[in-house]
């Protein structure tokens, strides 16, 4: 078997970030701040996409071809679902609900009979790459569209990899292979791609090493969704709060109370210019001492709290619910209907009748 200079190089990085997803799957199964089964079934299939690319045809048309193939279609699809649940925490295959996983077991039967048994002999092949390209930008969208109100840092970092890198790279691979398979077969094309791979598996597996010994993703001193009490709409704060943000707690809770919540479009760059504090400080006040997730679920617990009182006044029974929305900083009914049956288990119309 004849190998050029290109292919000899190629051979040497795929099998280095072989070499690096073991590593990468021994650290995940011990200990990781991300979900371990989708970990560990994103890791597989980037090792299937690194050997079904190798541009020796002597090399990838073994008796396990199939496999590989089954791997590599597969990785957009996993790589959505672990994406998504690195957005949303609620989002594991513990919490999926029964018919979620009837119909993930249907589609991974028939990928595994089409790819494996069919070696991706039909359209169906095609139609993969369209739904990979789809799901991809499905991901920028949901990592772009909550990313301001985030307030784990972390998280937001996660959110940009994912958009810039990630999804960027994945749907240019799935253009290409739509488009123009010669630069797909390419020398200079799959030996870019492999240095790449391995260049950020890497950059991942040092970031992953990097934090190995912190605090889990998402430690909170509270519960995201306090409960809400109608005498006190300030939510709870950790005793005793640190000196670093003692200061800055008073002045964000004077102005809360004061009807800071109130303002329309109240973002939390506003909010901290308002309190004359660097952008990060607010987040870590309301995410580290507060134990809020994400901007808009603190603004509802002040909102809610004071929408709760406005429909307890027998004076206010008179004012559409929408007239109280708007004046709670809501700029429609939707979000506030949504917010308050979040957080109370019932619409505001259910909420003034039972009054």
């Amino acid at each position: 078997m004849q190998f050029s200079t290109f292919q000899l190089t190629e051979l040497l990085i795929r099998f280095m970030a072989l070499g690096q997803l073991a590593l990468l799957f021994c650290l995940v199964s011990t200990k990781t701040r991300f979900n371990q089964t989708l970990a560990r079934v994103l890791i597989a299939c980037i090792a299937g996409y690194l050997i079904m690319t190798i541009s020796n045809d002597a090399l990838r048309f073994t008796p396990f071809r199939g496999v590989f193939l089954f791997l590599t279609e597969l990785l957009p699809w996993v790589f959505w679902l672990f994406a998504y649940s690195l957005v949303n925490q609620t989002c594991s295959p513990a919490k999926w609900p029964f018919w979620f996983n009837s119909l993930l077991c249907l589609a991974l039967g028939w990928f595994a009979y089409f790819f494996v048994v069919l070696q991706g002999q039909g359209w169906f092949h095609t139609f993969n790459h369209l739904m990979a390209i789809i799901l991809l930008v499905h991901i920028i969208y949901i990592c772009a569209h909550d990313l301001a109100d985030d307030l784990i840092n972390e998280r937001r970092k996660h959110r940009v990899y994912l958009i810039v890198y990630g999804c960027i790279y994945f749907i240019s691979l799935g253009s290409i292979e739509l488009l123009n398979t010669n630069i797909k077969n390419s020398e200079y094309f799959t030996l870019f791609n492999a240095l790449l791979i391995f260049i950020s598996i890497g950059l991942f597996s040092i970031y992953q090493l990097k934090f190995i010994q912190h605090i889990p993703l998402i430690t909170l001193k509270n519960s995201e969704e306090p409960n809400i009490n109608l005498e006190q709409s300030t939510p709870p704060i950790s005793d005793p709060v640190s000196r670093t943000f003692k200061k800055q707690y008073q002045t964000l809770l004077e102005l809360m109370e004061n009807g800071g919540f109130k303002q329309s479009n109240l973002t939390v760059k506003a909010l901290a210019l308002q309190l004359a504090m660097p952008e990060h400080h607010l987040r870590e006040l309301i995410n580290q001492e507060l134990g809020f997730k994400n901007f808009t679920t603190f603004l509802n617990s002040y909102r809610i709290a004071a929408a709760c009182e406005a429909f307890s006044d027998i004076d206010n029974i008179r004012i559409p619910i929408l007239t109280i929305a708007l004046d709670l900083g809501y700029g429609s009914i939707g979000p506030f209907n949504r917010a308050f049956k979040e957080q109370l288990g019932i619409t505001p119309s259910e909420f003034r009748k039972n009054i």
